[in-house]
């Protein structure tokens, strides 16, 4: 295992809640889909048991589109996550 390392994880992000969606008809896909847009303390909390405790640290986060027309859904966002481990 290497002791020094970077991720970037780009996840789609219910904001302040998470949002469950079954069999949900899209127009725009053409076809039913199911998602689960977890929260960002969601994530976190899922990468502790994995990621944290083998060393790595949350550099930074963000919206991957800045552009207020990009972000087009009210309950989701694409966010991004920097980790890293220096040991």
């Amino acid at each position: 295992m290497a002791n020094k390392a970077r991720a970037v994880f780009r996840e789609p992000m219910g904001i302040g809640r998470r949002l469950t969606i079954k069999e949900h008809y899209s127009d725009d896909m053409d076809q039913s889909y199911n998602a689960i847009y977890r929260t960002e303390e969601e994530i976190s909390d899922l990468m502790q048991s994995t990621l944290f405790n083998s060393g790595f640290q949350l550099l930074a986060a963000g919206d991957v589109f800045e552009a207020g027309d990009l972000n087009n859904r009210a309950e989701t966002r694409q966010r991004w996550l920097l980790l890293e481990r220096d040991v």
